[in-house]
């Protein structure tokens, strides 16, 4: 009984940490949505011409800090997870409400976005289930 309990605490642990990366990094990939519309460069196959708002516009400067909220939102989460401390799912879901309306301007660059947003969104249910479950 003592290895199942042994196997299960290291699977748990992987998958906290394996969580904690993809959403790590996704909140690194929301950095080239502000680096597009701010105009700091055109990352990867992203371009200028098929931005909205447009870049460097007063729009695109709002819209790009969106992009960073969700950048720094996701990075929090992910130290949070790898700390074990409970206040990383109201930041994901946070992260998530924010990220979801920003891909959403831009739905054919980014649908993969929406993908993870999703697996976030998982995590913290699967998260909150079995954190009800150990308290029962």
């Amino acid at each position: 009984m003592d290895q199942l309990r042994a196997g299960h605490r290291t699977w748990a642990r992987f998958s906290m940490i394996a969580a904690a990366v993809v959403i790590f990094a996704h909140g690194l990939v929301h950095l080239m949505g502000v680096a597009l519309l701010w105009k700091l460069g055109e990352p990867g196959q992203l371009r200028y011409v098929d931005a909205v708002p447009a870049p460097g516009t007063t729009a695109g400067y709002l819209v790009g800090g969106l992009w960073l909220v969700a950048a720094a939102l996701f990075v929090t989460v992910a130290v949070l997870v790898m700390a074990r401390q409970p206040a990383w799912r109201l930041a994901a879901l946070a992260g998530v409400a924010v990220s979801a309306a920003v891909i959403g301007l831009a739905p054919g660059q980014a649908m993969a976005g929406l993908v993870v947003d999703g697996l976030v969104l998982g995590f913290v249910v699967a998260s909150w289930l079995r954190a009800r479950a150990v308290a029962s």
